[in-house]
């Protein structure tokens, strides 16, 4: 079972061409961002948006792998798995997208950027979900039933200890001794990159879905019934008031001063990185959204359900509030 069981079953609609989400301007971002739709060719499930610059740019869902060199055009690439639910590279030539099987088997699928996915053995049947790395040479994978795998960029994987079976459903890092995992009933662990994970107390028992920090001191974790938690390192992780009544499936931010949380409806959340989120639904129907991901603070992207690719870009000058 992949991580589409976390992703409502409700039915996308078109994304409408002319959404347009503003809010406030902190120090020098942008303050307007106009989304629209882009085809993406596909009616499934979208969960991941993976960037290795401006003119390369990947999605990966159900049997599906994307990709854009930012012209709104998505070229289908061959994607022999049914469910891919991370995608992660440290270059535009080394690429990782991680999932499974119908049978339940992992998949592991890399590419150096031409195209084509060969398939790594990883030594586990648990579905994997998400994958970061801090260099080509230490690479992390993470999935059911507490797996945690390493690579150094050999094309083989080594199991970690996570000592626990709760599912795992991301993992960040700022640096290659500093990463998180994030899990179903409000599971942190924490590693120095010595292959030992440490649980930290998270304070909910909700399912934390995604992880992402803009350096070691600035940390967040969002999930299910709108958590949105916060962390300066050292392991305290409190509560932020996010204002949505739905699960948040993603988080990403350009800077410590712009960061988006996304999920299961047609609003994106925005933060400056005051504690505070603004909420703005970008198109009537457009729900489920899993992916965020951005090139820099001025371009975007979303994926999500059904085939569906929303492109944020940021316009200049000072609009007001949203």
């Amino acid at each position: 079972m992949g991580l589409k069981a976390l992703v409502s079953m409700a039915l996308v609609v078109a994304l409408a061409s002319c959404g347009r989400y503003e809010f406030q301007q902190h120090d020098a971002a942008p303050a307007c961002l106009s989304w629209s739709s882009e085809p993406s060719g596909v009616a499934k499930i979208l969960y991941e948006v993976w960037i290795a610059g401006p003119t390369d740019i990947y999605v990966v869902g159900d049997s599906s792998i994307l990709h854009s060199t930012g012209d709104g055009t998505w070229t289908p690439q061959t994607a022999p798995v049914t469910g891919l639910y991370g995608a992660w590279g440290s270059a535009p030539n080394d690429l990782y997208v991680v999932g499974n099987l119908d049978a339940g088997s992992s998949v592991i699928l890399h590419s150096i950027g031409d195209g084509t996915w060969s398939r790594q053995a990883s030594g586990t049947t648990h579905s994997l979900n998400k994958s970061w790395g801090s260099s080509p040479s230490d690479i992390y994978t993470v999935g059911y039933t507490g797996a945690i795998l390493h690579s150094t960029g050999d094309g083989t994987w080594a199991t970690q200890a996570s000592t626990t079976t709760t599912d795992l459903l991301d993992v960040w890092g700022s640096s290659a001794n500093d990463v998180y995992v994030v899990g179903y009933s409000g599971l942190i662990l924490h590693s120095t990159g010595d292959g030992v994970w440490m649980l930290e107390s998270s304070g909910t028992a909700e399912p934390l879905i995604a992880v992402w920090g803009s350096g070691a001191s600035d940390l967040y974790a969002v999930g299910h019934g709108g958590t949105i938690l916060h962390s300066t390192g050292g392991g305290t992780w409190v509560p932020e008031v996010s204002g949505a009544p739905f699960d948040l499936y993603a988080v990403w931010g350009s800077g410590p001063n712009d960061i988006f949380a996304v999920g299961k409806s047609d609003t994106v959340l925005h933060s400056t990185g005051d504690g505070t989120w603004t909420s703005t639904p970008l198109a009537t129907g457009a729900t489920d959204f899993s992916g965020v991901e951005g090139v820099g603070s001025r371009d975007v992207y979303l994926a999500g359900r059904i085939g569906v690719i929303a492109h944020g870009r940021r316009c200049s000058g000072i609009t007001g509030g949203g």
